[in-house]
C-alpha cells in the first residue's frame, strides 16, 4: 500500500516539469489543466490577464475533479 499523488497543474507548468525529470516516481501521477497560456507566460503578456485565467482555469480544473469517492456500504 503507498501514497498517491495527483498534481493539477496548467500545461506550461508540466511542461518545465517533465523537461526538468524524465521519470516520475510511482504514485505520482500529473493532470494538465488549459489556461491559454500553454507555451508559458511572454514578456509581452498583460500578468494580470494571465493570473486572472489562470486562477479561473485551475480553479474550474479542480472543482471538476474534486468529487468525493463513493462510499462503500456497511455490511
Amino acid at each position: 500500500m503507498g501514497v498517491k499523488v495527483t498534481i493539477r497543474s496548467s500545461v506550461s507548468a508540466q511542461n518545465r516539469m517533465t523537461k526538468a525529470s524524465s521519470q516520475t516516481p510511482d504514485g505520482l501521477t500529473f493532470v494538465a489543466f488549459f489556461d491559454g497560456y500553454d507555451d508559458g507566460l511572454k514578456l509581452s503578456d498583460n500578468q494580470e490577464h494571465f493570473m486572472s485565467k489562470h486562477k479561473h482555469c485551475g480553479s474550474k480544473a479542480l472543482s471538476n475533479s474534486s468529487r468525493p469517492a463513493p462510499r462503500k456500504a456497511a455490511l
